[in-house]
């Protein structure tokens, strides 16, 4: 079978659990089957939609160039045209049997319908939550929760703040009628207010948005989630109350075929965050709840660095506010040596703010039978449970966390039970051993609709 993977990016430029899982999943394949990876790359000083053909660690690649030096509008950051030609040119060379995507930012939303037009199946695996939310992870730029786009409606003020200055909207002229409006006038305005001043882009623009990634949802002939939490949220949003399965991550056993199952046990607990150190992974709540523990019997070591250049004011914040010196900031961790560093854990603390959808590093952590102090919502929800496997507690609240870290510093007994209650996740042989049923599966319903 020849599979070709679709994805937003890649290894090794970007390393998010998106393009880890899909590294799986290809090099698990890729021992009996043909295996190819097609994923935007930004290679400023090349030509526009131009190919770049490599291979990452034996599977071939094939980057698609998008400097986004063309004049795109509100619509580029999903629907572009231009690439479609490029990843035509892709599908000549590869010839997939099956097209497999895992995310559609940086390409183009009209990628799944050239597929179909060659009469090759189309799968998507959703990651995230950018089909109904531009932002991905369904919080404001204020850090709270949304339930959804309501059709788009909902999308104003985001947009607004993450493309409009503050200035032309906190005028003096609009201040003082903010003034004569009142808190409850100003909100119930400030939406219209922010969609006039959202770069010329209406209101219009967001229901079309919401609108067309409906109907590219439709375009897929599996779609698959590896949290039932995403999967149900996704299917109430788009109306497919039976259009996608649950189909969890696998783990990469190699990664952890150094651990030691034994935890550390010494006189002072040793917990740790391993991720990427942005706001949406609440990396604060840790600090915070740390600063609360200071004198306490516990270390902690965050492992992670920012992964854009604008986190990196989040990171020297982060550090300017701690006042414990138990924690330490080590850096980026590789993805080989996670099992030394979950070896050196007693706990893996995972405090993010956002819904999370299947974090990889609570699967790794369980694997290698450390219990995980989470946040109880989303898909964290699904794989830590209170006083069984683990500890959870409110987002945001730095003093629940502190108090469940102080908990399991002092009741090491507790620490054991936990661990004991663990259930290892899933090894990608076997996920992948499912998903090539799967395919086949779609082959064959596909080759009887062609007869």
């Amino acid at each position: 079978m020849r599979i070709l993977y679709v994805l937003h990016c890649y290894m090794p430029d970007s390393t998010g659990g998106t393009e880890v899982h899909v590294n799986l999943l290809a090099r698990a394949l890729s021992a009996q089957h043909d295996v190819a990876i097609c994923y935007r790359v930004a290679r400023p000083g090349k030509a526009e939609f131009s190919i770049e053909r490599g291979a990452y660690e034996g599977v071939p690649t094939y980057g698609i160039v998008n400097n986004y030096s063309w004049s795109s509008g509100p619509e580029g950051a999903y629907r572009c045209l231009a690439i479609e030609p490029a990843f035509e040119q892709v599908l000549d060379e590869f010839q997939p049997d099956l097209v497999h995507f895992h995310h559609l930012g940086e390409l183009s939303t009209t990628l799944p319908a050239v597929v179909r037009a060659r009469g090759v199946p189309a799968v998507l695996t959703l990651h995230d939550f950018w089909p109904m939310c531009y932002r991905s992870y369904l919080m404001t730029p204020w850090n709270a929760l949304c339930l959804g786009p309501d059709g788009g409606q909902r999308c104003g003020p985001c947009w607004a703040h993450d493309h409009v200055s503050a200035g032309p909207l906190l005028s003096g002229g609009r201040l003082a009628r903010m003034k004569a409006w009142g808190v409850r006038g100003t909100l119930r305005r400030i939406g219209g207010v922010l969609h006039k001043q959202a770069s010329g882009v209406s209101q219009d623009h967001l229901l079309e948005r919401d609108a067309h990634f409906r109907q590219v949802l439709q375009q897929f002939d599996a779609l698959w989630a590896p949290s039932r939490f995403l999967r149900d949220r996704i299917a109430r949003w788009a109306d497919m109350p039976d259009g996608i399965d649950y189909i969890p991550n696998g783990i990469n056993p190699d990664n952890l075929a150094d651990y030691d199952p034994l935890l550390p046990n010494e006189p002072r607990l040793q917990i740790g965050f391993v991720g990427t150190v942005s706001r949406h992974k609440g990396v604060e709540v840790l600090v915070e709840a740390m600063n609360l523990l200071a004198g306490e019997p516990v270390d902690c070591r965050i492992y992670g660095a920012p992964l854009y250049d604008d986190g990196l004011a989040y990171m020297n914040g982060l550090e300017q506010s701690l006042t414990n010196p138990s924690v330490c900031f080590e850096g980026r961790v590789p993805n080989a040596e996670i099992g030394d560093v979950l070896s050196g854990l007693d706990v893996l603390v995972v405090p993010s703010v956002w819904w999370e959808n299947c974090p990889m590093t609570i699967l790794e952590a369980q694997y290698a039978r450390r219990p995980v102090i989470a946040t109880n919502i989303g898909g964290m929800a699904e794989l830590v449970h209170d006083g069984k496997n683990g500890l959870t507690f409110a987002p945001g609240d730095a003093e629940a966390l502190a108090e469940a870290i102080k908990r399991l510093a002092h009741d090491r007994e507790l620490l054991h039970r936990l661990q004991q209650g663990i259930t290892p996740p899933p090894a990608m042989a076997d996920v992948a051993a499912e998903i090539l049923t799967r395919y086949e599966t779609l082959l064959a319903q596909h080759g009887e609709r062609r007869i």
